[in-house]
């Protein structure tokens, strides 16, 4: 059976984000989070962007750049890498719709890109379980528990399916997601080319700029 949805609308720096929750199963926290999820998901890109550059970069900066992209930064490929986190941090700033609910399986999916982790292993998945089209057009999805009990994690995903959404980024299955502790990559095999279309090595790249810049990440 399809499931209904009820919305509540909050604002992020304001921007308005209609957080959809099963009816029945929401949770008052779930809203709250997700304003703070929102803006600190803004306020990363933006600190982040200031600090990718084609000279001058800091130290940790470049060190979590060759990490998430595999290559030492220049001028051609810092441009592309700021034209899709500028693309990205655009997408956030206007009005978007997040869909949060129990997903045993991800911590978020857009379109077919099914996890921020696990997701588009084989073949393509264009319907959620409740029998919805998953599009880029349409919402940003987040597990409940992740939004609710793990803060940081939730923001690496809402920027992971934002690039998604936003920026067409892609998914290279374990060769593409991060390990959640953030230290390398599940598996070997990403080039450097499919590194600056791959969804997580945006979504990494951004927290570690934080950690490189402050010790830790604001939320």
């Amino acid at each position: 059976m399809k499931r209904m949805y009820a919305s509540t609308t909050v604002r992020a720096n304001g921007v308005e984000i209609k957080v959809r929750q099963v009816v029945g199963f929401g949770n008052r926290q779930v809203p709250r989070n997700m304003t703070r999820i929102a803006a600190a998901a803004q306020s990363w890109l933006q600190a982040c962007l200031a600090e990718t550059k084609t000279r001058d970069m800091r130290p940790g900066v470049t060190a979590a750049y060759q990490k998430c992209f595999l290559h030492t930064p220049g001028p051609i490929s810092i441009n592309a890498v700021r034209s899709t986190l500028w693309t990205t941090l655009n997408g956030l700033r206007a009005a978007h719709s997040v869909k949060v609910r129990n997903d045993d399986d991800a911590y978020g999916y857009v379109k077919s890109y099914y996890g921020g982790r696990r997701h588009l292993i084989n073949g393509v998945r264009a319907f959620d379980e409740d029998g919805d089209q998953v599009a880029r057009k349409g919402d940003i999805h987040l597990d409940t528990s992740t939004v609710k009990n793990d803060l940081p994690m939730a923001v690496i995903t809402y920027i992971h399916e934002a690039t998604h959404r936003f920026a067409n980024t892609n998914d290279y299955d374990q060769r593409g997601y991060f390990r959640s502790d953030g230290t390398d990559f599940e598996s070997p095999g990403l080039t450097a080319f499919q590194a600056v279309l791959n969804a997580d090595s945006y979504a990494y790249y951004v927290h570690k700029t934080m950690i490189a810049l402050h010790g830790q990440v604001i939320i």
